[in-house]
C-alpha cells in the first residue's frame, strides 16, 4: 500500500467515525478531559493546494484546566479550557527527516450541547526546536502555531479523533523565513 493510499484510508476511517458520531450524546455526566495523549498521521503541504512535500508523524501529551474566564458569552454547554502540550513530532522526505520538540500553549472549547455534544475547537501556539534544518524549515529555533478541531467518541468516550494544521516557522528572525505546514490526522485517548 502507498503512502497516499494509507492517508487516504486513515481519513476515510475518521470520516466514517465522524458520520457515527454526528447526532450523538456522550454519556450523562460526561466532561471533557484533563488529560490526552495523542498520536497523529503528518502531511507537509508548502501551501494549502500545494503538493506533498514530506510525511512523518507526531506523539504527544496535553494538560488541559477549566477556565471560567474564557468562557463562550458565559454559555453553560460549551467547555472552555487552557492547554499545555508537549509534542514530538518526526517529519520525513527521501530518507531525510527532522525531529522536531514542540512546547505549546492554547484554548479548547468543546460542545456539550445537543447539536455540538462531544465536539471540540482548539487554537495554541508555542516554540518548536529542531535537531536539524531541512529545506522547508531553515532554522532550529522555532514558533509552533495550531488550530485543529475533532470529536469524542459517544460509545468510547475515553478516545477522540481529530484534525489539525501546524504551521511552523522562525518568525522572520533568520531569513529567509522558510516554514513547514502539517497537516494531522489525530488519534487520542485520556489517561
Amino acid at each position: 500500500m502507498s503512502k497516499l493510499q494509507s492517508y487516504r484510508a486513515a481519513v476515510l476511517l475518521i470520516a466514517l467515525a465522524t458520520v457515527s458520531t454526528v447526532g450523538a450524546q456522550m454519556p450523562e455526566g460526561w466532561k471533557p478531559p484533563t488529560r490526552i495523549a495523542e498520536l497523529s498521521f503528518d502531511h507537509e503541504f508548502a501551501r494549502l493546494g500545494g503538493r506533498e512535500l514530506r510525511w512523518g508523524g507526531t506523539a504527544g501529551v496535553q494538560w488541559a484546566r477549566g477556565s471560567k474566564h474564557l468562557s463562550f458569552r458565559g454559555r453553560q454547554d460549551i467547555v472552555a479550557q487552557q492547554t499545555a502540550a508537549v509534542r514530538v513530532s518526526s517529519s520525513w522526505k527521501d530518507g531525510v527527516g527532522v525531529n522536531i520538540l514542540m512546547l505549546q500553549l492554547g484554548l479548547r472549547y468543546t460542545g456539550l450541547g445537543a447539536s455540538m455534544n462531544g465536539w471540540y475547537i482548539e487554537a495554541g501556539s508555542g516554540i518548536a526546536l529542531s535537531d536539524g534544518t531541512t529545506f522547508d524549515m531553515n532554522s532550529t529555533f522555532n514558533f509552533a502555531s495550531y488550530v485543529g478541531f475533532g470529536f469524542w467518541v459517544r460509545d468510547l468516550p475515553e478516545f477522540m479523533f481529530g484534525f489539525r494544521v501546524v504551521h511552523i516557522s522562525n518568525g522572520n528572525t533568520d531569513p529567509p523565513n522558510r516554514s513547514m505546514n502539517l497537516f494531522q490526522t489525530i488519534i487520542g485517548f485520556t489517561f
